[in-house]
């Protein structure tokens, strides 16, 4: 479905949006949430949030523009397909999973896990930062081996 937070005659929202959501956000198939260039979204989660579809269009892409704060009931977050998101995400208590062919996440993350694999691209937007940088905790790489993962 389609559906437009503000004028429903022209689907077209040039006013920055707060959204809370409390249950499950599930964006699959041709679903998507679309950020006009000119607007800027917050929207607060309280439930896990799974994009497996076209994601959350920003079409400014300014990652800043898009904001997604999880909640601390806010604990899994996927990335999939050919989602693409532009935006700074701080969800603490999250896992965040960035599978698949072509799920690629362009700004900042916080969060208390990342994982990426297939073809999923994450790139870190520096604009965000300011003048801290993030940090990398340990981490273990894997290698296909024909038959199975090894370290």
């Amino acid at each position: 479905h389609t559906r437009s937070l503000c004028d429903w005659s022209s689907d077209v929202c040039s006013s920055d949006l707060q959204l809370y959501v409390q249950q499950t956000m599930s964006l699959s198939g041709t679903g998507m949430i679309l950020l006009q260039s000119s607007s800027k979204l917050e929207m607060y989660h309280a439930g896990k949030i799974d994009s497996s579809g076209s994601g959350v269009i920003n079409q400014s892409g300014i990652p800043i523009n898009c904001k997604l704060y999880g909640l601390p009931t806010c604990t899994d977050i996927s990335m999939s397909g050919s989602s693409a998101l532009y935006a700074y995400v701080y969800a603490p208590s999250a896992d965040v999973k960035i599978t698949g062919g072509g799920a690629d996440y362009n700004g900042m993350i916080q969060a208390n896990s990342i994982t990426s694999s297939g073809s999923g691209v994450f790139h870190y937007d520096e604009s965000i930062g300011g003048s801290s940088r993030p940090t990398i905790g340990p981490w273990q790489e894997y290698r296909w081996n024909g038959t199975d993962w090894t370290p």
